[in-house]
């Protein structure tokens, strides 16, 4: 079958190329694809199921069919299921009922959030058990429901709030972070109406709706996709050359690429990218009243569906290199599918969605077929080593300085990815570099239970171990796909400075107190003028934002400022 690929405006596409790695792998071929329908846990016809995320394992999550009532009501239960399809039911949390639930996403530890409808809490599901991670109302009253997790375990979505003591209710964009939940606000300078957070990503960076003023509730007012980071909530606005109108932002990746949709002129919404301070339209394929895109992985490919009136003929869609691909136009002659929308895709280039099977409602896993050989690489500007990297970029210097010292290559042909998070495994590869250990001899054994000796920095984390800079996070595991925060990295930069800790009694940072747990090496990193902080508070106080993520600009900048 030949695939119905609809291009894009050219002067789309010449901006698209301007992206750095979004023409990252041509156009997808007309050939077949391979799918696997995601099957119920009731066997029976009336039974389903949707897919919601998938994580770098191929791991999917969403929710199926446990019970139908002789009315016909169902009942769900969160999932998740391997790449064969296969699947398995979560449990209730304590204090859950036999209610449906939800499964929205899962991270790359395999830990799953959603929400579970005994009580309609946010949920986490983590080494088998269920836990409830209430509101952000005393005595966890109301409602909450989890949307996404990074790495680090921060999870996002929203909660109901009582904002300023006001006596209607609203719901707010939430962060779970550990023990602690924070309401991530609304554009209103009251705080009022409502926002909700679908994304994180490694960097801490957080991307949902909020209400726009003067009419901030959703049910009357025009939500506009936002982006939280660093104790700052920006407006992404829409398509439209006066901002109005209304957008959504739902996925955001590790190169602070952001999918979603928004309003053009037409009045209709559009499939939407938020990239390098551009707005990029996705446009709606022919025949279609809307398109939206739902997720992306690292390498730019986006997914989502083109909508219309009647839902049984909207359609799921890849959009990559510039050209739209419908996913049905992929699929074997008479495979029995129609699939109606993408809702994830990882970097390896699995997509899930939902669609139909043979007239029963199913999510599905979608592996695309060998695509033709990649487009030639960014070429870098001259004076630059990395076409992401521009001479005018903020950490230019330092992000130049760590290449001719040989502390990086990048993290593609030709790239640097500036704005993807440092996970534990590369700040260990980036500080044994510094050092002088270019090439670590691989020791004969590894103190750490989750780093095998075929992992790709085994000899790396070896060699940060014996030189007393970690010892772990946790146990006897080092975890090394997880994200770096500001505070551990002060940590490791003042150990493999061997420079001693300092504990003055008035803390410098408002959000580092006397009692944090890295207080000393912050106090140390900060008298050593490797940073200044990450900024004020509303009090004008110096913060630190220790259990923000690290990007590898960011990092670049602080290995250089430690080691000039």
């Amino acid at each position: 079958m030949r695939a119905l690929a609809l291009r894009l405006p050219i002067a789309l596409a010449v901006l698209l190329l301007l992206v750095p790695g979004w023409v990252a792998t041509g156009r997808v071929a007309a050939a077949t694809a391979t799918i696997v329908a995601l099957t119920p846990p009731l066997a029976s016809s009336g039974a389903y199921t949707q897919a919601h995320a998938i994580n770098a394992a191929g791991r999917i999550v969403g929710a199926g069919t446990v019970a139908i009532a002789p009315d016909g009501t169902q009942t769900y239960r969160a999932m998740v299921w391997g790449p064969d399809g296969v699947g398995t039911v979560l449990p209730a949390p304590p204090g859950g009922g036999q209610d449906s639930s939800d499964a929205n996403a899962i991270g790359t530890d395999g830990h799953i959030v959603g929400v579970d409808y005994g009580n309609h809490h946010a949920t986490l599901w983590r080494d088998g058990a269920a836990i409830d991670l209430g509101t952000l109302k005393a005595g966890d009253a109301g409602y909450s429901l989890a949307n996404g997790i990074n790495a680090s375990g921060q999870i996002v979505g929203l909660s109901t709030v009582f904002p300023n003591g006001a006596p209607g209710d609203y719901e707010h964009a939430a962060l779970w972070d550990g023990a602690t939940r924070t309401d991530l606000g609304t554009f209103a300078s009251d705080n009022s109406g409502s926002s909700q957070a679908f994304g994180i990503n490694d960097t801490g960076q957080i991307v949902g709706y909020a209400a726009t003023p003067p009419s901030p509730r959703i049910d009357s007012g025009t939500p506009h996709a936002a982006l939280w980071h660093a104790g700052t909530l920006t407006d992404l606005g829409t398509l439209k050359p006066d901002n109005t109108g209304y957008s959504l932002a739902y996925a955001i990746n590790a190169r602070a690429q952001i999918a979603g949709e928004a309003q053009n002129t037409d009045n209709k919404d559009h499939a939407t990218i938020w990239a390098d301070g551009m707005k990029i339209d996705l446009g709606i394929p022919a025949g279609f009243l809307q398109s939206g895109a739902n997720a992306l992985n690292n390498r730019g490919q986006v997914v989502g569906g083109a909508q219309d009136p009647d839902p049984h003929k909207s359609r799921a869609y890849l959009w990559q290199g510039g050209v739209a691909t419908d996913l049905n136009t992929l699929l074997p002659e008479g495979s029995g599918w129609v699939l109606v929308a993408a809702t994830g895709i990882n970097d390896a280039g699995q997509i899930i969605g939902n669609g139909t099977y043979q007239g029963a409602t199913r999510g599905f896993v979608l592996t695309l077929p060998a695509t033709p050989a990649p487009s030639p690489s960014p070429s870098p500007m001259p004076g630059t080593t990395f076409a992401d990297v521009p001479m005018g970029y903020w950490a230019y210097s330092q992000i130049e300085a760590f290449a001719r010292r040989g502390i990086t290559t990048g993290c593609d042909t030709k790239l640097y990815c500036p704005e993807r998070g440092v996970t534990r495994a590369e700040m260990a590869v980036f500080v044994d570099r510094t050092l002088g250990y270019g090439t670590p001899a691989t020791p004969a054994s590894q103190a750490f239970n989750d780093v095998p000796p075929d992992y790709w920095a085994y000899a790396y984390i070896g060699q940060f171990a014996t030189l007393g800079i970690t010892t772990g996070c946790g146990g006897t595991e080092f975890c090394p796909d997880r994200g770096v925060t500001r505070a551990e990295m002060a940590a490791f930069l003042i150990r493999a400075l061997k420079q001693q800790q300092i504990t003055p009694a008035t803390p410098t940072f408002a959000d580092v107190p006397a009692d944090y747990p890295q207080y000393g090496y912050i106090e140390a990193l900060y008298k050593s003028g490797v940073t200044t902080g990450c900024g004020t508070n509303a009090q004008g106080l110096l913060i630190f934002c220790p259990d923000r993520g690290v990007t590898r600009a960011e990092m670049a900048v602080f290995i250089i400022r430690a080691f000039p």
